[in-house]
């Protein structure tokens, strides 16, 4: 599998990869906040960045190295032979599947992603 496009142009997919995921991750932490914003009963699941919301630079910080890391991983292994280029489109499906959970929370429900989190009532 070639590194480069046909005529020796940039990596299209990887670079789409990277920045949907990227978006994604900061789609999902303005959605955070929103949530917050918009329903006072909302909490984040999520116990490692929970303790960082107070602080949005470090909270920002943490999801674009996590995104680039979630990015990394299949970017590295897509690159050998046999290995479908799809595995490209797992971090950014991966990335933005919080934004439709925090929307839930925002409207006062308790959204579909609990299930990878300890219980944790507010």
């Amino acid at each position: 599998m070639p590194l480069q496009e046909e005529g020796g142009g940039p990596m299209r997919a990887e670079k789409w990869s990277l920045l949907l995921t990227l978006a994604g991750r900061l789609a999902d932490l303005a959605s955070t906040y929103a949530a917050f914003a918009l329903n006072p009963f909302a909490y984040e699941q999520n116990p490692f960045m929970r303790a960082l919301l107070p602080a949005p630079a470090a909270a920002l910080l943490v999801q674009l190295a996590g995104g680039f890391l979630m990015w990394l991983i299949p970017f590295l292994v897509a690159r050998r032979p046999m290995v479908p280029r799809l595995l490209l489109l797992v971090p950014p499906l991966l990335s933005w599947l919080p934004i439709p959970n925090n929307a839930l929370v925002a409207l006062g429900g308790e959204g579909f992603l609990r299930l990878p989190y300890p219980s944790f009532s507010p």
